[in-house]
Parts: structure tokens; sequence; C-alpha cells
């Protein structure tokens, strides 16, 4: 077992107390696995959730619940009902939820490079890993300069990194830093994408999709009641952005920001969809559920009108 797990079980006693304080209307501040600041900044009760359902930990009814409140009230409100939840039906309740804690950051991003590799960084660790896709093994590990990037994106071998909530690292395939964007955001930024020209950056906490350019000057920002609490985004090669959503649905916003329609929604069997990523080779787009592990792929036709 890894120092960080053995000091994470460990912990399991004193924490339970701050879990409990938690179920009152104040939020608790706490520090796992290098994890800092409020509570509900750092929880992603959605995926939280579907761990701790799949671990029969709670119930299908309490999952539902969780869920809709997320939707209609936000995180912090998903968030208590996700403790008492699991305290009503396991005794073991905090040692468990700080499990699912801890899986559910084991790794918080995974971006396609090629046809051949993926990157994949870890919560806590200050690196990632380029990994073969055909074998399995790491091919390279890069240090960077934050424990948790909010996204990462790949661009004429060239990686895009958001760091600290308050830049973009741009480094080479190597490692070596190339150049530093300052961009201060409302919250930790969930998805990076890139298309020709632009950087779109998603921040769930604020549901907004913003556009700007490779040095970090805004270009646009949309929001929309369409696009409730959004999580991963993708582009293709014309700069339409797709955006997934906890909402149950995915958004395609056009290159610039005037225009969006609901692309995907539930009666297409999305459910709490995450990852998303556009095959610019075949115009496929591939959707992934957090809530089932259900994955599809879509194909895309692109209109000559604006819509």
């Amino acid at each position: 077992m890894a120092e960080s797990q053995k000091e994470l079980l460990n912990r399991v006693s004193v924490l339970k107390s701050e879990f409990l304080k938690f179920l009152k209307p104040t939020d608790v501040i706490f520090n796992i696995q290098g994890l800092e600041g409020e509570l509900v900044d750092i929880l992603e009760p959605i995926e939280i959730c579907a761990y701790l359902y799949r671990d029969r930990c709670i119930k299908l009814s309490d999952k539902d619940v969780i869920e809709a409140t997320h939707l209609s009230r936000g995180r912090t409100a998903s968030c208590q009902i996700m403790c008492q939840a699991v305290k009503l039906r396991k005794d073991n309740w905090a040692l468990l939820l700080l499990h699912a804690i801890k899986e559910t950051h084991a790794s918080v991003n995974l971006s396609v490079i090629n046809e051949n590799n993926v990157d994949v960084a870890y919560h806590g660790k200050r690196r990632k890993e380029i990994i073969s896709i055909n074998t399995g093994q790491v091919n390279n590990t890069i240090e960077i300069r934050c424990n948790s990037p909010g996204g990462i994106t790949y661009r004429n071998g060239l990686m895009y990194i958001v760091i600290d909530k308050q830049r973009v690292d741009v480094m080479n395939m190597t490692g070596i830093l190339i150049r530093s964007v300052q961009r201060s955001l409302e919250s930790s930024v969930q998805s990076i994408s890139t298309s020709t020209d632009s950087l779109f950056l998603i921040d769930p906490l604020a549901d907004t999709l913003y556009c700007c350019d490779l040095d970090g000057s805004d270009r646009w920002k949309f929001t929309s009641d369409m696009m409730n609490n959004p999580r991963r985004g993708t582009s293709d090669k014309s700069g339409n952005v797709y955006v997934t959503c906890v909402s149950n649905n995915a958004v395609v916003v056009s290159p610039d920001g005037k225009h969006h329609k609901e692309l995907l929604t539930k009666k297409d069997r999305l459910q709490n969809p995450t990852g998303i990523y556009y095959d610019k080779s075949n115009n496929c787009l591939l959707v992934c559920n957090e809530g089932n592990c259900d994955a599809f792929l879509f194909n895309v036709k692109h209109s000559t009108k604006n819509e």
C-alpha cells in the first residue's frame, strides 16, 4: 500500500468528525491527499455518487435524489444529501466515503494525443504520463507545475495545461515549458480544447464556456440555460465546440459563440455524460456516460447554415 493511501486511512477517524460537521449548513475546510479548499469546491458529487452506487454503498433511489438535487440546487446540497445517504446505509460510512473520494480523484484528466497515445494526469501528483494505447506502457513521464491540472489538450506538437486556475502552461512533448499564458478563472476549469487558433475553457461552477486566443485574450464567452454544469468539451476542425453537461445533454456552440444547439439529450441515452471526443478524420463524436459507463459513437453531419 502506498504511503499516501496509508496516510489517508490513518486520518479516517479524524476526518469523520469533519464530515459530521459538513452535515450542518456550514462548509468544512479540510485537506485530503493534497486537496485543499472548501469541500464543495473540491468534490464531484456526480462522479462520487456513481462510484458509491456501483460499490453498493447507496441505493438507486439515493443516486437519483442526489443527481436531481445537484441539477436543481447545486453542488453543496447534493454533497450534503450524499453524505447523509451513505451514513444512513452503512455504519462505516466515513471510510466508504473517503475511499470513493480517493478513487474518483485518482485520475483527473485523460486526453487523446494521437491514434497511438493518450495523456493521463493524476490528482495530487505533480506529473502526468503519456501511455501507449496499444501496449498500455508508459512512454514518458512529464513534470507539471501543480498537483491537479484543470485540463490538458494538444495541438501541433504542443500541450496546453490549465495550472492553478490562473494560467495555461504551454509545453512541448518532452515537457519543456515554452510559455505561460496568464488567465484568471472563477473556478477550476474542467476541460480545455483547441481549434485552429483558439483555446476553449469550460468552467463548470460558472456554467460558462470561454473562448480565447492562444495568448489567453478573451474572444467570447457563452452561457445558456441549456448548458447546466458543463463537464468536458471537444472541438472539430471548423471550430465548433461540443460540450457534455450534468443535465444529461450535449450542446454544440458555433466558432463565434453566437449560435448553439442541443445536440444530444437523455432520449439519446445520455446519463451523466462526461467524456467527449471529436474524431476529426471521420467526423464522429464519441460520448461516454459516467452514470452507467456506456459509450456512444455518433456520426456528425454539418449544415451549411447557422442554426
